[in-house]
């Protein structure tokens, strides 16, 4: 309770009676959030507050902010801020590190509202607030607005909706969110007032269309990756028929940089896998995402386009390579759920067909009849233009979890030789 109790005393301190306090608390709080070596590193609830303590303390000192607090100081505690929002600590009581991240959207919203509206006047906006920064932390809030928990939804959302209708004059006109009127439109005008950012049926088909906007395309795209990799059903069937919809609406490739277009869409997923490939934290629910896409026929209209099967391709290798080693076995079934999707698409068929067998005659029983199933049902499923009756046979007749390494890798090669051999 002391540490819980530093937090809520360094936010209400008289700092302009106090001034010669200020930076001591400054640095105190700077020092308790961090995750790494702080001293509040195991202990959510005094971050948290520290956090809270932030925006409190800023408010205090706002009317005098230019004589109490340089523009480094003020960036230090923003970037702070930011950082709260990556806080994903997990304990029995689940995402506590959500406390923190509300905690950040509160504070950075604060932060932003007094910067523009409440202090006029102040001589080097742009020292204190930095362009960069505010759309990072647009950014950094939309991420958090399309993610998994509702309570984190709303929050978020009543702190953008806020930063959307602040009206801070002709000279602070830059400091407005990318394509405002278009997200004024998207997000602020609902036909009642019973809707909001919690409610993930009308959340997520409106999130997906911030993809359109460069600016914010990367944290908004983590953010659904989060929420269609939730296992909450209440969030993960819209946010992942939203994204498919929304895929399939999007030219193959746009003869303008700046507009999205399927190639540009797993391009995004294939170089945030490609730069997290040993994070499995990362990679499972990208693979999810790519699963999700390809069962929903997302790529479809784009099929025959040479740009696509290559980018395809180089997705299938990468979650495919040194598939055999790997540990995780949900992260072996998704890679095995990718190499069966892709199928589909003729000219990856044989590049599918060599990776098959390190799935059918893994080394962990339970991979290889996962596997096996799986790539039954997708058999079955598929119009593949082929008959797979003699390879469906040899996959249902074996007791994949029950046979030796060598068994194993027989029987997979059968199954592969028997799709090999079909005409198409």
């Amino acid at each position: 309770m002391a540490q819980q109790g530093l937090g809520r005393l360094l936010g209400v301190i008289d700092y302009e009676r106090f001034p010669s306090c200020l930076d001591t608390a400054i640095k105190t709080l700077l020092n308790a959030v961090d995750r790494s070596s702080g001293p509040f590193r195991s202990n959510v609830e005094a971050r948290r507050n520290c956090y809270q303590a932030m925006a409190k303390l800023f408010q205090n000192v706002s009317p005098r902010l230019s004589s109490l607090m340089t523009p480094e100081i003020v960036n230090s505690l923003f970037d702070a801020l930011q950082d709260g929002l990556r806080d994903y600590s997990v304990d029995e009581r689940g995402d506590v590190g959500s406390w923190v991240r509300m905690a950040c959207i509160r504070g950075l919203n604060t932060f932003v509202e007094i910067l523009l509206v409440k202090a006029d006047g102040l001589p080097n906006l742009e020292g204190y607030l930095p362009l960069e920064k505010y759309h990072r932390a647009i950014g950094g809030i939309l991420k958090q607005g399309v993610e998994r928990l509702d309570n984190v939804r709303l929050e978020a959302g009543r702190a953008f909706e806020n930063l959307l209708r602040i009206e801070c004059g002709s000279q602070k006109e830059r400091w407005r969110p990318h394509e405002a009127s278009f997200l004024t439109e998207l997000l602020l005008q609902r036909e009642d007032n019973l809707s909001g950012w919690n409610d993930a049926s009308w959340l997520f088909p409106k999130g997906v269309q911030i993809l359109r906007l460069e600016p914010y395309r990367k944290p908004v795209l983590l953010g659904l990756i989060s929420s269609i990799g939730s296992l909450t059903d209440s969030t993960h069937r819209p946010a992942s028929a939203s994204l498919v919809s929304f895929v399939r609406s999007l030219p193959v490739q746009s003869a303008k940089p700046s507009n999205y277009d399927i190639v540009t869409f797993i391009k995004d997923l294939f170089e945030y896998a490609k730069s997290n490939i040993t994070s499995n934290v990362v990679v499972i629910p990208v693979l999810q995402v790519f699963n999700i896409l390809l069962e929903g026929d997302a790529f479809g209209t784009a099929s025959n386009s040479d740009n696509v099967t290559e980018l395809l391709r180089l997705f299938l290798f990468l979650v495919c390579k040194h598939v055999d080693r790997l540990k995780s076995v949900r992260r072996v079934h998704e890679s095995l759920k990718v190499t069966v999707n892709l199928l589909i698409f003729s000219q990856l068929f044989g590049d599918c067909l060599t990776f098959i067998p390190q799935f059918l005659a893994h080394q962990y029983p339970t991979a290889r009849s996962n596997a096996a199933e799986y790539l039954y049902l997708g058999l079955q499923r598929m119009d593949l233009g082929r008959d797979t009756d003699e390879a469906e046979e040899v996959i249902l007749e074996t007791e994949w979890s029950s046979l030796d390494s060598d068994g194993a890798r027989e029987a997979a090669d059968i199954v592969v030789k028997k799709l090999k051999n079909t005409s198409s």
